[in-house]
């Protein structure tokens, strides 16, 4: 933990004399709102999970199945925020966090079904070693490929399965 703490303080510090080549702001992620249907179904699952772990005399089942629950029901809920991303002859900065050019290994430009353009960075610096950066609707995403192309190689990155499958659930 402490060398990623690290990777991303000095990511901050390389960034901080840079020329922007491009900014603009957009929302964190795209917000589906959450049918009544949706939370029946999410206290469903933890009322069948508590039971079941009552059943097998495992309560920290029971725990994790609620805070689970709640946790769904509260992201579902949850309204995104804006941010700002900056793109510049030194890398790309998306609301707090920076990614240097060192630091990315190659992009990729991916449209959802809903015609939502996403900017995919690759590198070690995220959880699943792919950064997803929102692309605003005024923006032209052949002008982002432009200018990054000049730093690093543009080559396909697929998304996780399971960030295919949280998107899908609206996550």
């Amino acid at each position: 933990m402490y060398k990623l703490h690290d990777t991303l303080y000095q990511s901050l510090t390389l960034m901080q004399h840079e020329d922007i080549l491009l900014t603009y702001q957009a929302e964190e992620f795209t917000y589906v709102e959450s049918p009544k249907e949706w939370f029946i179904g999410i206290g469903a699952v933890t009322v069948a999970g508590v039971v079941l772990s009552l059943v097998l005399d495992n309560p920290l089942f029971a725990i994790i199945c609620v805070l689970v629950g709640g946790l769904f029901a509260y992201f579902s809920q949850k309204k995104p925020g804006v941010i700002t991303i900056s793109i510049s002859d030194k890398g790309v900065r998306c609301g707090h966090e920076a990614f240097p050019y060192e630091k990315i290994d190659h992009f990729w430009m991916i449209t959802t079904n809903a015609g939502i353009h996403h900017l995919l960075l690759k590198t070690p610096l995220e959880f699943d070693g792919i950064a997803i950066v929102p692309i605003a609707p005024e923006v032209d995403p052949e002008e982002i490929a432009h200018i990054l192309a000049e730093y690093i190689p543009m080559e396909e990155i697929k998304e996780s399965a399971i960030t295919i499958f949280l998107e899908r659930l609206g996550y």
